[in-house]
């Protein structure tokens, strides 16, 4: 079994919870399907918790080793019928994604009420909107100064801020990070890149990081092997601080769990993450900051759009934070011209012609798929 995995270019795992059998339990072909079935459920949920049974049964005889359709069937069956594999007929998920979902959820139920308020709720809006003044920024509208008092006055470790893109989340955060700051705080910004990180580090005036490179620091801490003398590094550089983490609606349920886990064992005072579920999806599997605010995680909502100028993309812009596709082409109609009979990709590609080179620097002229890319080039 192991000369076949070998020869399909798949290398077993030590305590693979997807290959739990004993040593010689199976035959070599039995023990070759099961590593492809493994290999295949790594690599579809690196970036979906969940997957289509016949992508997992595709998957696994890409593999190509000595599989077949029914082998790999009845290895799939095997594992959902010792409730490794959860689902039906058609979707499925791995049972230690949906239990670190659950870790993840009892990480934030053990910062309920763990961390002290850093003002009162009164004191908060009067000193976000004096720090707002001092960074630059404009007065913080209703929604953004809710979120900055919000946080403040909070004694839950994890909060979340949900708001639509150019609705300020980040001018909201500034305000908070120069408040905590100002009493004595440490402040830490993350982003799932490091680019972003940067920008919104340079937002809040510190140093931005990556959120893989913060795990990857305290590795140790969060296996639990991190010496003495490494656990107390950790905890000055964190304890009472406000750990901020930007977009972090692209963060996967592993590091989303990791982050505040990590706050809870070095005792930061809040884990703050902002984002927007309908804008970024996460790129690694799961979808946690939608999932706890489904799940009742204390949330603030910014959701006055500062970015759209006119009263025509402020309609757009309302119609689709409430999903309402029709009703944002209805706000477009007046700036719309419906193409007959498929002249669409022609009618486009002329409008486009015929504006000045300036012009068509600013233009983009988007078509929706290879045939209708082919026909306005």
């Amino acid at each position: 079994g192991l000369a076949l995995a070998a020869a399909m270019g798949l290398t077993p795992r030590d305590r693979d919870e997807l290959v739990p059998e004993r040593t010689g339990a199976l035959s070599s072909q039995q023990f070759a399907a099961a590593q492809a079935v493994a290999s295949a459920v790594r690599e579809l949920t690196e970036h979906e918790a969940g997957f289509d049974r016949l992508e997992l049964l595709r998957g696994a005889l890409e593999r190509r080793g000595p599989l077949t359709a029914e082998t790999i069937e009845a290895r799939i069956e095997h594992l959902q019928e010792r409730g490794l594999l959860l689902g039906g007929e058609r979707m499925l998920t791995p049972a230690s994604m949906l239990a670190l979902e659950k870790q993840a959820f009892v990480a934030i139920d053990a910062g309920r009420g763990a961390a002290p308020a850093l003002l009162d709720r009164a004191e908060a809006a009067a000193r976000a909107q004096e720090a707002a003044r001092d960074l630059g920024l404009r007065r913080l509208n209703p929604g953004q100064q809710g979120a900055a008092v919000d946080i403040i006055a909070s004694r839950d470790r994890v909060h979340l801020v949900q708001g639509g893109a150019g609705t300020g989340k980040s001018a909201a955060l500034a305000p908070v990070a120069a408040v905590a700051r100002v009493e004595g705080r440490q402040v830490h910004a993350f982003g799932i890149a490091a680019r972003m990180a940067r920008e919104f580090g340079e937002k809040l005036g510190v140093e931005g990081q990556s959120v893989a490179s913060l795990l990857a620091r305290h590795a140790r801490v969060l296996d639990g092997t991190a010496s003495p003398a490494q656990l107390a590094a950790a905890r000055a550089e964190f304890l009472g601080s406000y750990i901020m983490v930007d977009e972090a609606s692209i963060v996967g349920t592993e590091q989303f769990e990791k982050i505040v886990r990590l706050a809870n064992v070095l005792e930061a005072d809040r884990v703050v993450m902002a984002g927007d579920t309908r804008q970024l999806l996460a790129i690694a599997a799961g979808k946690p900051f939608e999932a706890a605010q489904a799940r009742g995680t204390p949330t603030s909502l910014v959701n006055e759009n500062l970015r759209a100028g006119s009263p025509q993309m402020k309609a757009v812009v309302a119609a689709l934070e409430q999903r309402d596709v029709a009703g944002a082409f209805a706000a477009l109609k007046e700036r719309t011209i419906t193409a007959e009979g498929g002249k669409g990709p022609e009618v486009a590609a002329m409008l486009f012609a015929s504006r000045s080179p300036e012009q068509r620097e600013a233009t983009l002229l988007l078509t929706a798929g290879r045939a209708m890319r082919s026909a306005a080039n």
